[in-house]
């Protein structure tokens, strides 16, 4: 079942953490963990999870470069497009059971040229645009 979060407003206008049917109480009231709930349910938070890790690698590649350490820089790209990929893939051409496996076992049956070919296929109107930038990495 894949979702969508979408974050709605309380009384007061502040955000609400989860949605109602994600939060479930305790016998003592209280509220337990909607994220390990969420998890299994969609791969937004999955997603989410890459893509803070991508913008730290992006941010001390800056570091990095501005303390002439070009080289040690160069080394974070590859993880970059890696985890790029793989975002993206979890994103939309992963089965709920494949984001539930990577979730649980941070693991993906599929190679880097296996996801590229399938990122290919699930986004229209990239023709070839990711084996291409496999291929270039």
């Amino acid at each position: 079942m894949r979702c969508r979060i979408s974050l709605k407003r309380n009384n007061d206008g502040k955000p609400q953490a989860a949605p109602e049917p994600l939060r479930n109480t305790n016998a003592v009231g209280e509220t337990d963990s909607w994220k390990a709930q969420l998890s299994d349910r969609c791969p937004t938070l999955t997603v989410i999870g890459f893509v803070s890790m991508l913008i730290e690698h992006q941010e001390a590649i800056l570091l990095l470069v501005m303390h002439g350490m070009a080289g040690s820089a160069s080394a974070l790209v590859r993880p970059i497009v890696e985890g790029a990929f793989r975002a993206i893939w979890i994103n939309l051409p992963a089965t709920d059971e494949e984001v539930k496996r990577f979730n649980e076992k941070d693991k993906i049956d599929l190679e880097f040229g296996e996801i590229a070919t399938e990122l290919d296929k699930a986004y229209n109107g990239v023709e070839g645009f990711f084996q291409y930038l496999k291929t270039r990495t």
